[in-house]
C-alpha cells in the first residue's frame, strides 16, 4: 500500500530525485559519438564497439541453435 505524501513532501521528494540525478557522475560524461546510419534507416545511431557487437553476434548464434 503506497505512503499518504503530503503535496509539500512530494515536492521535496522530486526535488530530491532530480539533484540525484543531476549529481550522477555519467551525465558529466561525453556520449558515444554518432555515426550516420549504414542502412535503411534515415537516422543517426550510436558508433557500435566491435567487442559488444561479437558478443551480440554470439548470443543471437547460440538462440538461433535452439
Amino acid at each position: 500500500m503506497p505512503r499518504d505524501i503530503r503535496a509539500t513532501q512530494n515536492t521535496k521528494i522530486a526535488k530530491a530525485r532530480r539533484q540525484a540525478a543531476l549529481a550522477r557522475p555519467e551525465i558529466l560524461q561525453p556520449s558515444a559519438p554518432r555515426v550516420s546510419a549504414a542502412g535503411i534507416t534515415s537516422m543517426a545511431v550510436k558508433a557500435e564497439d566491435p567487442e559488444t557487437r561479437r558478443l551480440i553476434d554470439e548470443a543471437l548464434a547460440k538462440r538461433e541453435r535452439r
